[in-house]
């Protein structure tokens, strides 16, 4: 049986790919800070190695907070597992072996396209797009694809556009839980809608973070991959497919403040065609079958 080591297993995206792990038969070491002494979550991954494992996975990360948690969160705490899985492996930080040492585990970071701001303009953004960071939030997760890709050359980053679905904490949760709370003809306030984004169902994200694991045909997966639908809906489109699916009869009125990066990068979405050929990873789960989900979540007692 295969094993992994999955790092933020009690997250939205971590929670999803332990029980996408347990599906294709791995065993999975969950890491979680709370559960760790001191929160020293590198210590307890390389506690973890001393038995052999296939894969290292990092689903842990902060998308909101002060520049330092931030940066401690997405940079420090990735880049410190890259090298525990070196260290444990023999393997120098920085070196790419010619072949892969079975020994080495699988080491796949889950990365954000907060990374690119707004460097592609309206177009789909490639891996070759160099980072252009707009946010807090973009400029740590950048550091630490570099500081993980420096650390280990051969691990996998995915770059994951908008993450959506149950459990989540973005604009389409937040959009069904206001509607939950108001009354069939209620007045819900939202921020602009002209933006448009990338929609990845967190279970579509949580399939590409398993096939990048698996130590059979991803073999010449490696650095950074974009993980997305490759269409940017515009948020007017959401609210207007979200009314659909609840039959929300009330008015959804964008008068609310805009985070500061959605003024700023206005269309965002991802070229998915490297990791489709790399992994034969496609999304799979339909935009309405996610706002369907996310509803039922949101109404449940």
């Amino acid at each position: 049986m295969r094993r992994a080591v999955l790092v933020g297993a009690a997250g939205f995206v971590g929670a999803r790919v332990h029980a996408a792990l347990v599906r294709d038969g791995w065993d999975v070491d969950p890491v979680d800070r709370a559960a760790c002494a001191d929160g020293d979550v590198p210590s307890a991954v390389a506690a973890a190695l001393a038995s052999p494992a296939d894969a290292v996975l990092c689903c842990a990360g902060a998308t909101t907070g002060a520049p330092d948690a931030l940066e401690r969160a997405n940079a420090d705490l990735p880049a410190a597992l890259a090298a525990v899985v070196a260290s444990a492996a023999g393997v120098e930080p920085g070196s790419v072996p010619r072949s892969v040492p079975r020994s080495v585990p699988r080491f796949v970071h889950v990365g954000s396209a907060a990374e690119y701001g707004a460097a592609c303009g309206e177009r789909p953004c490639t891996e070759d797009d160099p980072p252009a960071p707009l946010s807090d939030y973009g400029r740590s997760k950048a550091a630490g694809t570099a500081r993980v890709l420096a650390t280990l050359p051969d691990a996998v980053v995915l770059r994951a556009t908008t993450v959506i679905g149950p459990g989540g904490r973005g604009f389409l949760a937040t959009l069904c839980r206001q509607i939950a709370a108001a009354p069939p003809d209620g007045v819900v306030h939202v921020g602009p809608l002209d933006a448009a984004r990338d929609l990845l169902d967190v279970d579509d994200l949580a399939a590409a973070v398993v096939a990048a694991a698996h130590p059979d045909g991803s073999g010449a997966a490696r650095g950074v991959l974009n993980v997305g639908t490759g269409v940017a809906v515009p948020l007017s489109a959401l609210v207007a497919r979200v009314r659909a699916v609840t039959g929300f009869r009330g008015a959804v009125v964008p008068d609310a403040p805009a985070p500061a990066t959605s003024a700023q990068v206005r269309t965002q979405c991802s070229d998915t065609t490297r990791i489709t050929h790399a992994l034969g990873w496609t999304p799979r789960i339909p935009l309405d079958a996610t706002i369907r989900r996310t509803w039922l979540w949101s109404t449940a007692p």
